[in-house]
């Protein structure tokens, strides 16, 4: 009798949203090849308007210094989460940073 093979299948699950950067943080060596650096962007909601922070790794800091302060931009971007000792930490990996001017 043969064994049906299984194949684990990948999704990626993508976000998108549209606001201003209102924060750009430095630049952090994590080690020799990851580096990150925290930015938060508004969202455009007139009543109850979001800060919510993201992160860039690598190549995506220099789309990130790219931008000023106050620019409307939009953000694909993806949830990583992890356990460390016993706590659960999530991130918001910003992985296409685009401004909306162009």
């Amino acid at each position: 009798m043969k064994r049906n093979n299984y194949y684990r299948i990948k999704t990626k699950t993508m976000y998108k949203l549209k606001g201003k950067l209102i924060h750009k943080g430095d630049a952090k060596q994590v080690s020799e090849k990851f580096r990150v650096m925290d930015f938060v962007i508004e969202t455009p909601d007139e009543k109850y308007p979001q800060k919510v922070q993201f992160q860039a790794a690598n190549d995506r800091i220099q789309d990130v210094n790219m931008l000023a302060i106050g620019e409307e931009v939009e953000l694909s971007f993806d949830l990583r989460g992890r356990e460390y000792n016993g706590k659960y930490y999530n991130t918001l990996n910003a992985y296409k940073i685009e401004s909306t001017l162009f």
